[in-house]
């Protein structure tokens, strides 16, 4: 990682080698030529490697900690005490990730100038025909005039609906608002904001399957019926050998429950 940092962007990183607890990490932060008097110069990364994981934090304190957990998990397995695992289940065997929805959030958040921008857009896309429907029959819903005619409904991406506002003399969404008097609307995806936490997990087998190739799934599920239900997706590649590999994979996506009934 650091030699393709290093021939990508070279003299823009510091890598200063540190120690805690006798394990050893490390701290990459801008070098003074990357700097450039904003937030981002006093942004570091830190990350500690062993054989059995990669550790890798922005705060060093975090960092800290995990490798307490990780040195009171050893002690207690060199000593044949059961090690207690706290959280989501690990559903891999070879690899796990675990995300919390409030991370989730945080690393959205950078982006959600953008997407703001490009949904009230779609959103206002739908205004000009909506206020065409309205000149013509002022006294019935623009939007299910369009739906009859089209036999499609017009959908605000916020989650908004469509109102005359008598003020403007336009039509507007309750999320975006319109043009001339915008509303802030949904930062992010309406279906991340329900997320409280994500598990991933994925194992690789030895089995005795020869030319087999198969997935399995459960049934698609909606946003509302995912709340608490693993999602489990099975791969078995196709080989003519004996003792071909096996990809099992498992997925957890927990939501709030939903306010509507």
């Amino acid at each position: 990682m650091r030699t393709f940092i290093e021939q990508s962007a070279p003299g823009m990183t510091v890598w200063e080698k540190r120690e805690y607890q006798e394990q050893a990490y490390v701290k990459v932060s801008p070098s003074a030529q990357a700097k450039s008097d904003n937030a981002w110069d006093n942004f570091c990364l830190y990350y500690a490697a062993s054989g059995k994981s990669l550790i890798l934090s922005i705060n060093e304190d975090v960092l800290k900690r995990a490798i307490d957990r990780q040195m009171d998990r050893r002690e207690k397995k060199t000593a044949g005490e059961p090690v207690v695992r706290t959280g989501l289940p690990w559903l891999g065997e070879n690899l796990c990730v675990t995300v919390d929805g409030k991370f989730l959030k945080l690393l959205l958040h950078g982006f959600s100038s953008a997407y703001h921008r490009r949904m009230q857009i779609l959103s206002w896309g739908n205004l000009a025909v909506l206020n065409e429907w309205h000149a013509r029959h002022s006294d019935q819903d623009p939007a299910e005039i369009h739906r009859q005619y089209w036999q499609r409904k017009l959908v605000c991406p916020g989650g908004g609906e469509y109102r005359w506002n008598e003020t403007w003399q336009t039509m507007e969404s309750t999320a975006y608002g319109h043009p001339g008097e915008p509303r802030r609307g949904a930062s992010i995806p309406l279906a991340l904001q329900s997320i409280t936490s994500a598990n991933f997990g994925q194992t690789f087998e030895e089995t005795d399957f020869a030319r087999a190739s198969s997935l399995h799934a459960k049934r698609p599920l909606t946003l509302r019926d995912m709340s608490n239900k693993p999602w489990f997706v099975r791969h078995n590649t196709s080989s003519n050998t004996k003792g071909s590999a096996c990809l099992a994979f498992a997925m957890r996506i927990d939501f709030l429950p939903s306010s509507r009934s």
